[in-house]
C-alpha cells in the first residue's frame, strides 16, 4: 500500500507541474480551477485506508458526472490513479464506479458497462453502480459489451532505436503494429514490390533476368521470408550490375535474416554513401549497420541522408535518437530541432523527442512536448505510449480480474514489453480464477526461466504437465532437474523424451553428455554405441563417435555410479524448495510422481519430502502406499511424532480403530500436552464404543485446550458420550 501510495503522489507532483505549464500558456479559467479540485478528491481517496474511502469515491463520482468537459490533462490524471487502485484491488467497487463514470464522461460506453458491472459485483449493494449499469446496458442494446485490450507495444528501458520507417507504431486501427520492430520490412523493399503475380515474376525471372526485375522478384520472396530463393535473385542482380547499392543493400538484409552478420556487413561495405543520393535507401542502410552494432559507420549513412533530402525526417530521428543513446544530448537536441523545423507536427518526431528530453533531464520540454503530442492525435499509439512515459495507463488497462481471457492479453503484453513483474502478478490472478489455466502457467514457466529461477521453472513446468502432459514439457522438465542437480529425476524425465522419440539424435546426444557430465560414465557410454547403431546417417554416426570418445576420454568413474545417484545438500534444499511450492498449491499428482521415482531408484530421501510425499498419498486416497511411507518416516525417526499422527488418521478413515488408537498413544507418548493427539484419541477409543477411555482422553484434552473453539468442540464430544450413556 505504500508503494501504491508513493506512486499515485509522484503522479500527482508530475500531473501539479504539467498543469501549471498548461495554465501559462492557456486563458482558459477551466484548466486553471478544475486540476485543484481533481487532485484534492485524489489525494483524499489515496490517504483514507480502502474500507473508509466510500464518502471520496461519492464525492468523485458526483464531480466526473456533474463536469461538461473534462480537460485531456485532468481526464488522465483520473484515469491514471484510478487504474492503480484498480490493480492494487481488482474487486474496489468505488473505484471501479467512479472509472465508470469517468468513461461515460469520455463516451466510452462498453468500458463503462464494464466498470459498472464489476462495482456490482464487489459490491452488491451498490444501487448507484446498478442504476447505472442498466443504463448503459439499454443505450448498447443489442450490442454485447465487453471491455478491449490494447496491443500497442510499450517501450520500457532505454530509447528504442527507430529501426524503420514502416517500423513506427501507427494507430489502433493502423494494424501495423508490432512489438518487434526489426520484423519491418524497410522502404526500399517496400517500394520495390512488385506488382505481378508469382508466376508471372518467376517466369520473368527466368526469362528476361533483368536487373531490375531480379531486384524486385527478390523484395517478393523477401515479403514470403523465403531468403534462400530471395539472395538468389539478388545475386543475378548484382552479376549484371555490380554497383548496384539496392541490390547490395537486399543481399545484406538478407544476409542479416540469416545470421550471416559478416558478410552482411561486407555488402554494405560496397555501398558509397558519399555519392549515393537516395534518402531512403542511406537511411535503410543505417538501420542495418544499427542491427550489426556498427553505429559509427551508420552514422556517416544518416548524415549523408539529410544532406541528400532534408525533408525526409527517418534520418534525423535515427540520428538524435544515436546521439542520445551515448549522452551526447546537444548533438541530439540538434537534430530533433533541425527536424522540428521540417515538420513540427509528426508524431514519431514528438515521440521520441520527448524521450530524449527525458532522458536528458529537461523534464519540462518533455512535458510541453508530451502536450502537444497529445493534442495532435489523444487517440493514437504514440499517445498511449507517451502516457505510459508520464505515469499514466490507457483506460483499456483497466480490466476484470474475473475475465481470465483479459488478464492473459494483457499479461501478455505486459510480458512481450519486458515488464515481466507486471506480467507475473497478472498472470497469478488467472491462475487463482483458473489454477488450471495452460497459457498462464507456460508464461509464468518462461518469466521463471528469463529470470533464472530454476526452482520456479520447474515448478511451473509440473503444473503444466498435470494440466497437459506432452514430451516437450517432459524435456524441459529433464533440463530443469540437471540445472537443480536432481540427477534421477533429471534422467526419468530425458528417458521419457528419447523413448518417446528416439529420432531426435540432438536430444540422446543431449542426454549423454548430461549422463557424462554428472558422473554416470557407464550409462553414458551406452548411449553413445547406442545412437552409434541406430545412426541413419554418417552425419548423426559422427556426432556420436565423437560424443563416445570425449565419454572414453573423461575416465571410467564409478561401475554403481553412486555419485550420479548421491544427492547433494544444495539439490536436496531445491527438492524441498520444489516440494513446497507443489504441495502448497495442491500439486499432490506432482509431489507423488517425484516420490515415486526416488523410491523406484532408491533415492534417499529428504525426511521433509518424505513427508510431503506421504500427506500427498493420503489426499490422493491412496491409504495403502500412504501408511508404507508414513511407517519409512517413523523407521528414520522413531521421535517424529506427526508420522504417528498422521498414520492414526489413515487408520481412522479406514475404520481401522484399533490400529489408530495404538499409533494416537505412540504420538501422546512424545506430545503427552497435545489437546488435538488427545481428540483423536477420544474418537478412536469412542467409535470402538470405548466410552470410558473416551472420556478419559477428552478430559485430558478439555484441561488442555488451547482456546475456546477447542474447548467447546472437546464439550460436545464429551456431552455425546453421557447421552449415549444415558440411553443404554
Amino acid at each position: 500500500m505504500d508503494i501504491m501510495n508513493r506512486t499515485i503522489f509522484g503522479i500527482l507532483n508530475l500531473l501539479t507541474l504539467f498543469f501549471v505549464l498548461t495554465c501559462v500558456s492557456s486563458a482558459s479559467a477551466f484548466a486553471s480551477e478544475t486540476p485543484a479540485a481533481a487532485e484534492g478528491i485524489l489525494a483524499e481517496i489515496t490517504a483514507a485506508a480502502p474500507e473508509r474511502r466510500a464518502a471520496a469515491y461519492e464525492k468523485l463520482g458526483r464531480y466526473i458526472a456533474a463536469k461538461d468537459l473534462i480537460a485531456p490533462e485532468e481526464n488522465a490524471a483520473l484515469e491514471g490513479v484510478l487504474n492503480l487502485l484498480i490493480e492494487s484491488d481488482i474487486r474496489d467497487a468505488g473505484a471501479h464506479s467512479a472509472a465508470g463514470e469517468l468513461c461515460l464522461k469520455n463516451g466510452n460506453l462498453s468500458k463503462a458497462y464494464y466498470h459498472f458491472e464489476m462495482a456490482v459485483m464487489a459490491d452488491p449493494y451498490n444501487f448507484h453502480a446498478r442504476r447505472k449499469m442498466n443504463e448503459v446496458r439499454t443505450a448498447l442494446a443489442p450490442e454485447a459489451p465487453r471491455a478491449s485490450v490494447s496491443n500497442v507495444p510499450v517501450p520500457a528501458g532505454p530509447i528504442p532505436l527507430p529501426l524503420s520507417s514502416a517500423a513506427a507504431p501507427a494507430d489502433e486501427d493502423d494494424g501495423e503494429i508490432t512489438a518487434d520492430d526489426g520484423e519491418k520490412l524497410s522502404s526500399t523493399i517496400k517500394s520495390n514490390l512488385p506488382a505481378a503475380p508469382v508466376r508471372e515474376i518467376e517466369r520473368g525471372a527466368s526469362e528476361t533476368a533483368g536487373a531490375q526485375e531480379c531486384k524486385k522478384t527478390a523484395c517478393y520472396y523477401i515479403t514470403k521470408k523465403e531468403y534462400s530463393r530471395a539472395e538468389g535473385f539478388a545475386l543475378k542482380a548484382l552479376e549484371q550490375e555490380p554497383a548496384d547499392n539496392e541490390a547490395n543493400y537486399l543481399m545484406a538484409y538478407i544476409k542479416n535474416k540469416r545470421k550471416k552478420n559478416a558478410d552482411a556487413f561486407s555488402y554494405l561495405n560496397m555501398i558509397n554513401p558519399e555519392t549515393l543520393n537516395d534518402a531512403r535507401l542511406l537511411h535503410d542502410a543505417g538501420m542495418l549497420l544499427v542491427r550489426l552494432k556498427k553505429n559509427e559507420e551508420a552514422v556517416a549513412f544518416f548524415t549523408n541522408g539529410i544532406a541528400c533530402d532534408r525533408a525526409y525526417l527517418e534520418n534525423y530521428i535515427s540520428l538524435a535518437v544515436h546521439y542520445t543513446q551515448i549522452k551526447d544530448h546537444e548533438s541530439a537536441a540538434k537534430y530533433f530541432k533541425e527536424a522540428m523545423s521540417v515538420e513540427p507536427k509528426d508524431l514519431k518526431l514528438l515521440y521520441y523527442y520527448a524521450l530524449a528530453c527525458n532522458k536528458a533531464g529537461r523534464y519540462e520540454e518533455f512535458i510541453a512536448l508530451a502536450d502537444k503530442l497529445l493534442q495532435i492525435s489523444p487517440d493514437g499509439a504514440y499517445a498511449k505510449m507517451i502516457k505510459r512515459r508520464l505515469g499514466l495507463i490507457p483506460t483499456d488497462r483497466l480490466i476484470s480480474g474475473d475475465n481470465e481471457k483479459t488478464l492473459l492479453n494483457v499479461a501478455i503484453e505486459y510480458f512481450n514489453s519486458g515488464e515481466y513483474g507486471r506480467a507475473e502478478s497478472k498472470l497469478k490472478e488467472i491462475i487463482r480464477i483458473n489454477p488450471d489455466s495452460f497459457d498462464a502457467n507456460l508464461y509464468l514457466a518462461k518469466s521463471a526461466k528469463n529470470s533464472g529461477k530454476t526452482v520456479e521453472y520447474a515448478y511451473y513446468l509440473s503444473r503444466l504437465e498435470s494440466v497437459k502432459p506432452n514430451i516437450a514439457i517432459e524435456l524441459e522438465l529433464g533440463r530443469a532437474f540437471a540445472a537443480l542437480g536432481l540427477n534421477i529425476l533429471s534422467r526419468e524425465y530425458y528417458l521419457k523424451y528419447v523413448n518417446r522419440n528416439s529420432r531426435d539424435v540432438a536430444v540422446r546426444l543431449e542426454y549423454a553428455g548430461m549422463l557424462k557430465e554428472k558422473g554416470a560414465f557407464v550409462s553414458a557410454r551406452v548411449m553413445g554405441e547406442s545412437i552409434i547403431r541406430n545412426a541413419k546417417s554418417a552425419e548423426e554416426a559422427d556426432a556420436a563417435n565423437l560424443a563416445l570418445a570425449e565419454i572414453n576420454g573423461g575416465g571410467e568413474g564409478d561401475t554403481d555410479e553412486s555419485g550420479f545417484n548421491s544427492v547433494s545438500a544444495g539439490a536436496a534444499e531445491n527438492l524441498y524448495k520444489l516440494c513446497l511450492m507443489l504441495h502448497e498449491n495442491e500439486m499432490y499428482n506432482a509431489v507423488e510422481s517425484i516420490g515415486d521415482i526416488l523410491s523406484a531408484n532408491k533415492s534417499p530421501i529428504d525426511a521433509r519430502v518424505l513427508e510431503m510425499y506421504a500427506v500427498s498419498l493420503a489426499a490422493l486416497k491412496k491409504y495403502n502406499r500412504a501408511v508404507d511411507a508414513y511407517k519409512l518416516i517413523i523407521s528414520r525417526d522413531r521421535a517424529n511424532y506427526n508420522a504417528y499422527v498422521q498414520l492414526g488418521k489413515v487408520y481412522l478413515k479406514r475404520n481401522n480403530f484399533v490400529r489408530a488408537e495404538e499409533y494416537f498413544r505412540a504420538a501422546s507418548i512424545f506430545r503427552p500436552g497435545d489437546a488435538e493427539i488427545l481428540m483423536l484419541l477420544g474418537d478412536s477409543c469412542y467409535y470402538q464404543k470405548n466410552s470410558d477411555d473416551a472420556e478419559i482422553a477428552y478430559q485430558e484434552a478439555l484441561e488442555r485446550a488451547p482456546n475456546a473453539v477447542v474447548r467447546e468442540e472437546v464439550k460436545l464430544k464429551l456431552e455425546k458420550i453421557k447421552f449415549s450413556r444415558r440411553a443404554r
